[in-house]
């Protein structure tokens, strides 16, 4: 599987997410619960979002590269 580093966006909202592409599939994680994590970066200030959205990014990485497969995404009905 190759997958580069994440990357990270700022919304004009000021929300920040990484995203990446697995298998020509673009993932894009405002937080870390998918990979079972409690990293929200949209939950701190605007100023610090940035730097938690770099923590995220490399926690991700480092799942993926080690073999880490995402939890399903359930949508509350």
């Amino acid at each position: 599987m190759n997958v580069n580093y994440p990357k990270i966006c700022v919304c004009k909202d000021k929300r920040v997410y990484v995203f990446f592409y697995i298998n020509s599939k673009r993932y894009r994680l405002f937080n870390g619960k998918r990979i079972g994590l409690q990293l929200d970066p949209n939950s701190y200030p605007v100023d610090i979002r940035y730097d938690k959205a770099q923590l995220l990014a490399a926690e991700v990485y480092k799942y993926i590269s080690q073999g880490g497969v995402f939890k399903e995404y359930n949508k509350e009905s």
